[in-house]
């Protein structure tokens, strides 16, 4: 999907794509060369080609050559599936696995997210995704993606970490060139969630590897992840049974988030546009007596007041952003998913709620990463997680998996650009993260490499897309093409929501600091008066 194309007739995802993938391809492949025998004489040795299948053109990708094929580490072995489209555009893009990897590697996904490997082959890309070394197990509580226990095998948590993707992405390169004669003249590393982690941690320590990162919703540090979490679960939801607010109490919160700020950036359209500036305080909706539908009851408004507050430590450091309020609280992709659950909680022997990881999928995380990660004890409880004393121990862990180093110089000075993405009303990881981040990073590499590093948060946006009035598909691709091929950044980028393949809305994305603002007529919803101002 090209948006520089986007006119006022609604088309659906497929033939906006179909255009762009029309206009982009450059080299047909001969499919005969999509056997083991003609591709494993012309790769390195260390590549081992396990399977392949030339894949017929269907609804949600086009023909192509599918290898699953393998790479040895140090006493593991990594596994990764490429994606060979026969209408090539002589360039590449790699996907890495959310949660934590293990998962089977389809390469034609649930979805159409325009990071994701289905949507990158139709416009002509080849692509690949690996499960960076261990497979989850399919009966651990949460599903495969949540399952953590591979880290007692050191090898495997290191292919996990960061040496898995670098292997299996340079195999991906090699099949490339082994199958289509020539090697790929770009390659873009392009994920979400502990993808976007994967990329930047190839980025800090692989520069080189790949010509531009575009970087979704990163989980650069799966304990800060963790302490958003649990730190207001312990203090907060799950404080006391009362305190757990319900589905009504979180749609009745943001329908109130909503009337209170989404007319900020001049238009009601059912997004706030810079949550920052939101000041909402849930006690307008407390109960003026007992808890009844329809208000809050005090529990449930302190717990709110937590959740949206910083925790700090006790020499006054910043230990966790506080959570903003999106007016998304209320959705099936909001709060409850990764912070609530759509029940309440069991209760423990002293009728404290239990922290377990059926409750929703960031508990299940929070149990992986402290249970499984830094205790090595499946049945660790988290409420004794101490985060004035214990934090030591998790040093280890957070080394080995942290993408927080904001020294992107090696790879700028290789030519890198940095897009990176995130949504203003993701409930798994906070937004302010990837502020502070970015902001860090822009400062550290200086006035002349600052330009090589962009971030656009996108309203209404839950985890790596979805959102009901959110426009959360929009060409990342181009835009990383477009500025690898200019040198000039992406200061707008124009965005879209689909419903049942049609486009509903359209809305610029503005790049950070600054937001879209509405400047037409009211009742009008006309894209071009919007403009990119400082809030």
């Amino acid at each position: 999907m090209r948006h520089r194309a986007i006119s006022t007739i609604f088309l659906t995802p497929a033939v906006l794509i179909a255009a762009f993938c029309a206009s982009t391809a450059a080299k047909d492949a001969d499919k005969s060369r999509c056997t083991i025998a003609a591709l494993a004489p012309a790769v390195p040795a260390n590549i081992t080609v396990k399977t392949e299948d030339v894949i017929a053109a269907g609804p949600k990708a086009p023909e192509h050559c599918r290898i699953l094929a393998s790479s040895p580490t140090v006493g593991n072995e990594v596994e990764f599936v490429v994606g060979l489209p026969t209408a090539w555009n002589e360039k590449f893009v790699w996907n890495a696995q959310g949660g934590f990897a293990g998962l089977p590697m389809n390469l034609i996904t649930a979805s159409s997210r325009h990071y994701e490997t289905d949507v990158v082959m139709k416009a002509g890309y080849a692509a690949g995704v690996t499960d960076t070394g261990h497979k989850g197990r399919a009966d651990y509580t949460g599903g495969p993606a949540r399952d953590a226990t591979f880290i007692q095998d050191v090898n495997k948590l290191i292919d996990y970490a960061h040496r898995g993707n670098f292997v299996a992405a340079n195999g991906a390169k090699a099949l490339i060139a082994a199958y289509y004669g020539a090697p790929s003249r770009r390659s873009i590393f392009s994920a979400c969630s502990n993808g976007g982690r994967a990329a930047m941690i190839n980025a800090q320590r692989y520069p080189g590897q790949f010509d531009g990162y575009i970087v979704g919703a990163p989980f650069t540090s799966p304990m800060r992840t963790t302490l958003d979490w649990l730190l207001r679960s312990k203090s907060g939801f799950f404080s006391s049974p009362a305190a757990f607010p319900t589905a009504d109490k979180l749609k009745l919160v943001g329908d109130a988030v909503r009337a209170a700020c989404d007319d900020g950036d001049g238009i009601n359209d059912g997004a706030v546009a810079n949550p920052q500036s939101c000041k909402f305080d849930p006690q307008v909706l407390q109960c003026k007596g007992a808890d009844a539908p329809g208000c809050l009851n005090k529990a449930q408004v302190d717990a709110f007041k937590i959740w949206n507050s910083d925790f700090r430590n006790e020499a006054g450091e910043l230990v966790s952003h506080r959570w903003l309020f999106t007016g998304v609280e209320g959705e099936a992709t909001g709060t409850t998913t990764y912070q609530i659950g759509p029940n309440p909680a069991p209760l423990d022997a002293h009728g404290k709620p239990l922290i377990v990881s059926g409750q929703n999928a960031g508990f299940s995380v929070i149990n992986a990463v402290l249970g499984d990660m830094v205790y090595l004890n499946p049945r660790y409880d988290v409420r004794d997680f101490n985060f004035e004393t214990d934090m030591g121990i998790t040093a280890q862990v957070e080394g080995m998996l942290a993408a927080t180093d904001t020294n992107l110089t090696p790879a700028i000075k290789k030519g890198a650009k940095f897009l990176f993405w995130h949504g203003w009303a993701d409930p798994a990881l906070n937004p302010l993260n990837t502020i502070d981040y970015v902001d860090a990073a822009t400062k550290r590499v200086g006035r002349g490499h600052a330009e090589a590093i962009r971030l656009f948060l996108i309203p209404g946006m839950t985890h790596c897309g979805g959102g009901a009035a959110a426009t959360d598909f929009w060409d990342s691709n181009a835009a990383m093409e477009k500025w690898l091929d200019t040198g000039v950044p992406p200061d707008r980028i124009e965005a879209v929501k689909i419903v049942d393949g049609n486009i509903v809305r359209r809305r610029p994305l503005c790049a950070h600091p600054r937001i879209a603002l509405y400047t037409g007529p009211s009742g009008s919803d006309d894209l071009s008066k919007f403009e990119c101002r400082l809030p």
